[in-house]
């Protein structure tokens, strides 16, 4: 089981990821705002404690399918 933040670099990382499931880690802070990815599919970040709000990065990933950011305490909506 996992605690701590989602790192800020993960943006760096994230050009060739494709699914990236970190449901139920006990992770907080915010999502990253760099995060985008022209492969990324899936998106799970369900069941943290995450806050704040939605990265709008988000919405240029134009092959993402499923996103998962429930039970969180995020406070926007998809970008």
């Amino acid at each position: 089981m996992s605690t701590g933040s989602i790192p800020q670099c993960i943006g760096n990382v994230s050009r060739g990821l494709t699914v990236l499931d970190m449901r139920m880690k006990k992770l907080e802070g915010t999502i990253p705002i760099n995060i985008s990815s022209m492969w990324l599919t899936t998106l799970n970040l369900h069941g943290n404690h995450l806050r704040g709000n939605i990265p709008s990065s988000l919405a240029t990933c134009v092959t993402l399918k499923l996103l998962v950011l429930g039970n969180n305490n995020l406070n926007a909506s998809f970008p």
